[in-house]
């Protein structure tokens, strides 16, 4: 039986590399993409929006749904689920994460419903249970290195202009701290390209998942762009309450990054209850749209191809034991190292 496939929002800087690395890789199925305006054959006429479009995805017999546009209402997860449609949601920050993880526990669940962190796909809490249980971690700390070359999509450039001042959540032992980003700096030494960089809290959904869902006691991750000035300025704007008196159009020209890709990385360093300390590394030379496709077209794979039960995950739950972080180390763009 073909499976049909709905990219809503495939023709962003995501959906395109959702595209193109499943291009290839879906011989037997058919590939849809959903979004306002219909430009060519398999595009749908969908608004998230507007649920009255919605009805075209029943008619055209769509298997699974994966959403990468900003639907802050939810409208497309409330849907999928009524109609026992199998959904990957891959764009959601924090605190939409937890509104839609929070509305999806209240329905009776009749299909796959999946949240994939919309920092990297979910890759993070992967890589820690590569490494080692979470259950034997007491404190977490993920370091993010970007790069200003790399290409970011509009709904990053997007997230950072609306919560650059805003007060975002870590947890130490257990308590929530409110915190903003680009404050609080450390130096941290990346093993990647062995150079030492400030780095400054950010915001990931990642620190609410390890958290809430692993039961990590202490949370929390910070982030340095390639070039320290950046980074700095960033900070000082910060310090200074800059962003507070900019326009939300002139804070998305400042995050909006049009580059061609370039190395992204990230590093998890856990401390555990025996005393002893971990550090895992991955770094993607392609940059992190590419990273968060791959993750995602993974994603897509294994719930066409597995058995699994009709329920929530989160994405790194779909894979047993290393599947998730071994699929990755198969690309030659990506080098992981765990010391």
């Amino acid at each position: 039986m073909q499976n049909r496939i709905l990219l809503i929002g495939g023709s962003g800087l995501i959906g395109n590399n959702i595209k193109s690395i499943l291009k290839n890789k879906l011989s037997n199925d058919l590939l849809l993409v959903g979004g306002r305006k219909k430009v060519s054959e398999n595009y749908l006429e969908i608004d998230v929006d507007n649920v009255d479009t919605f009805d075209i995805i029943k008619r055209e017999y769509i298997s699974l749904v994966v959403l990468c546009t900003t639907d802050r209402n939810n409208n497309v997860l409330r849907f999928c689920v009524k109609n026992k449609i199998d959904y990957i949601d891959i764009t959601k920050p924090t605190e939409s994460l937890k509104e839609a993880y929070a509305l999806a526990r209240t329905e009776e669940i009749n299909s796959k419903i999946i949240f994939s962190s919309g920092w990297m796909g979910g890759i993070i809490p992967s890589l820690i249970s590569y490494n080692t249980s979470a259950i034997s971690i007491k404190d977490l700390k993920v370091y993010i290195y970007y790069s200003l070359q790399d290409k970011a999509g509009k709904s990053s450039a997007d997230f950072m202009a609306e919560n650059a001042s805003k007060k975002f959540i870590v947890y130490e032992n257990w308590k929530p701290k409110l915190v903003r980003h680009f404050e609080n700096p450390e130096k941290y030494n990346f093993i990647f390209n062995s150079q030492k960089y400030k780095v400054y809290n950010f915001d990931i959904p990642d620190v609410y998942i390890l958290n809430q869902i692993e039961k990590i006691p202490t949370v929390s991750a910070k982030i340095t762009y390639n070039s320290s000035f950046v980074t700095k300025i960033l900070a000082i704007m910060q310090r200074l309450n800059i962003f507070d008196r900019m326009s939300l159009n002139t804070r998305k020209k400042l995050f909006y990054s049009s580059g061609n890709g370039d190395n992204t990385a990230f590093e998890v360093v856990a401390r555990h209850t025996n005393g002893t300390q971990s550090r895992i590394s991955l770094l993607c030379t392609a940059g992190q749209a590419y990273l968060t496709a791959l993750s995602t077209c993974l994603h897509i794979e294994k719930v066409l191809n597995s058995h699994l039960p009709n329920q929530i995950y989160f994405s790194y739950q779909l894979y047993q034991n290393n599947e998730f972080i071994d699929n990755l180390k198969k690309n030659e763009q990506i080098k992981i190292e765990i010391k």
